[in-house]
């Protein structure tokens, strides 16, 4: 059996890696909010460096070999892990669970490819089988809840409508021009919008998208509730 002192020994030098722990994560946050900092900062000369790809790709007679279309024979996965010492077991278990979800979206395509895996829209809660699943890795986390309290969405643009309805019916909304037919749609339904005519609807205040602003809409002028 150890002695109290090799007990010591032991507890120093955990409270020594503690404290080394600490100022590590410190020093990696710090870096962190430089990079996102950084991001920030780059995202509007992106926006318009893109835009100006896609007026000049798609303007008359101007092609380019990387901007063919071409058939998709091979589909490599970019995994990022850490460069950094001791995240030996953090790059592990990235590159372990990126070769779990390689290997479930290879068996999901497959599975889709014929009839009887053919799954469309699910259910309005969701698949039983992926509320399970679902609800089994909480239960490995410490959360234990049941399937019935999962509730696995059919998509995002069904979850924006049934967003606006919590807002009032004059609240006043602006839209995008173009925008996906459900934005507009679901707050006609809720009778938001007033009467339509020449192809827009009174009630809404439209921010047109265009390749002259570099599809990217203007705040409105006027006040809106919702954007």
């Amino acid at each position: 059996m150890p002695s109290i002192k090799e007990f010591r020994l032991r507890i120093r030098s955990l409270q020594n890696t503690r404290k080394i722990t600490s100022a590590m994560k410190l020093v990696a946050s710090s870096k962190l909010k430089r990079a996102q900092g950084a991001r920030l900062k780059s995202a509007t000369w992106i926006r318009r460096v893109d835009g100006l790809c896609g007026r000049l790709l798609s303007a008359p007679g101007v092609s380019h070999p990387l901007a063919a279309v071409r058939p998709e024979r091979r589909v490599r996965v970019v995994v990022l892990s850490s460069d950094r010492g001791l995240c030996g077991n953090f790059n592990h278990r990235v590159l372990r669970e990126a070769q779990a979800v390689c290997e479930a979206m290879e068996k999901a395509v497959r599975e889709m490819g014929t009839p009887e895996g053919f799954r469309g829209y699910g259910p309005e809660q969701g698949y039983p089988f992926l509320r399970e699943a679902i609800a089994a890795e909480f239960a490995l986390r410490g959360a234990k809840i049941s399937p019935d309290e999962v509730f696995v969405s059919d998509g995002s643009k069904c979850d924006t409508g049934n967003f606006q309805e919590l807002f009032g019916a004059d609240a006043k909304i602006a839209v995008t021009d173009p925008v996906y037919p459900v934005y507009v749609d679901t707050n006609v339904m809720a009778g938001r919008t007033g009467k339509c005519s020449n192809g827009s609807y009174e009630g809404l205040v439209y921010l047109p998208t265009t390749a002259e602003n570099g599809f990217a809409p203007e705040l409105p002028e006027e006040k809106v509730d919702v954007v």
